[in-house]
């Protein structure tokens, strides 16, 4: 590959492969056929965002997949058509990882913005703003409910670095 490669995945059928990039300033988005994988003869690439690509999301309906880069936007692409049909706008700061919930309704992002978000993947609404102390690098859907852990790097009391994990959804 020519080009550095940040997140890839397959579609649900495993037909289809995605690989998130960076080719200079930009952050295409290279569709392989999943049972070859020759990036030499890709399906598609997709011109995805203005920076860097940093992450890929598979929606577990298989109907479409979001992609989320150095510009701070988040596109939400149709699977079939390979077009994209949303940009989520509200994020600032790069967007470092997505991920879809368990039955697809909701996306969440983790980004060097102070906040996770979530937002309805059907009309677009953000759903929570989840305030954080510092970037969060990773979220994760819980498979069974709607929990959601995210991760990132704040100062504790002596202002030194240390990881941290939070969860959203817990009934208090």
């Amino acid at each position: 590959f020519k080009m550095e490669i940040n997140e890839c995945s397959w579609d649900k059928t495993g037909d289809v492969f995605f690989i998130s990039s960076v080719t200079g300033q930009a952050g295409p988005i290279q569709v392989l056929d999943g049972t070859e994988l020759n990036h030499e003869k890709p399906l598609t690439t997709l011109d995805a965002h203005m920076a860097g690509c940093y992450c890929i999301s598979i929606d577990p309906q298989n109907r479409y997949f979001a992609t989320g880069a150095a510009d701070s936007l988040v596109l939400l692409w149709d699977m079939y058509e390979m077009l994209c049909v949303r940009a989520y706008s509200e994020l600032e700061g790069q967007v470092r990882q997505i991920r879809f919930s368990k039955d697809g309704r909701f996306l969440a992002t983790a980004s060097e913005a102070e906040a996770v978000h979530i937002f309805d993947v059907e009309n677009g609404d953000l759903i929570h703003a989840i305030p954080c102390k510092a970037a969060q690098f990773c979220v994760a859907w819980n498979p069974k409910n709607f929990l959601l852990a995210y991760a990132g790097q704040e100062k504790n009391k002596n202002n030194v670095d240390e990881g941290c994990l939070h969860v959203f959804g817990w009934n208090s």
